[in-house]
């Protein structure tokens, strides 16, 4: 029985060890998760707003644009509304979402039949729960793009 005596603490400490390797591959997963559902929600945001130009009437360049950081979200341009105001979209400030249009070929003038719209988007993904996979990262850009031929 002196065996057992001399191993009281052993489970424990064991335990302990195996919970933090687990809570910080839950937490790797819940970061991956939310980074994957943002850069998503960017992807379809641009192409409803590229949807959304190619109808357009008169539609020309848009310079770099910010998203809305307020609630409700709300922007004169049909087009920037349409990539900014989409469920998923980071409002925050520090997100820093920047929306631009380009009429591929035409420099500023507006467009005209089956001319190449292209919409891009920037943000900023910042990690909240777990911190960076990657010890000198705290944030991660994305930069997504659609293009559509204007009717």
């Amino acid at each position: 029985m002196r065996i057992y005596r001399d191993r009281k603490g052993q489970a424990i400490v064991e335990t302990a060890l195996v919970l933090l390797i687990l809570f910080m591959l839950l937490f790797a997963i819940t970061e991956f998760a939310r980074a994957w559902f943002t850069k998503n929600s960017l992807k379809n945001a641009v192409r409803q707003g590229a949807r959304v130009a190619a109808v357009t009437p008169n539609v020309s360049d848009i310079p770099d644009t910010q998203c809305p950081t307020t609630e409700p979200c709300t922007h004169a341009d049909p087009i920037i509304y349409a990539v900014c105001c989409q469920p998923g979209i980071p409002k925050k400030p520090e997100n820093n979402t920047t929306v631009t249009l380009d009429v591929v070929e035409r420099n500023g003038t507006p467009a005209i039949a089956n001319d190449e719209i292209k919409i891009s988007a920037t943000s900023t993904f910042r990690f909240v729960i777990g911190g960076s996979p990657l010890p000198w990262a705290k944030s991660m850009p994305f930069n997504v793009s659609a293009s559509m031929r204007y009717e």
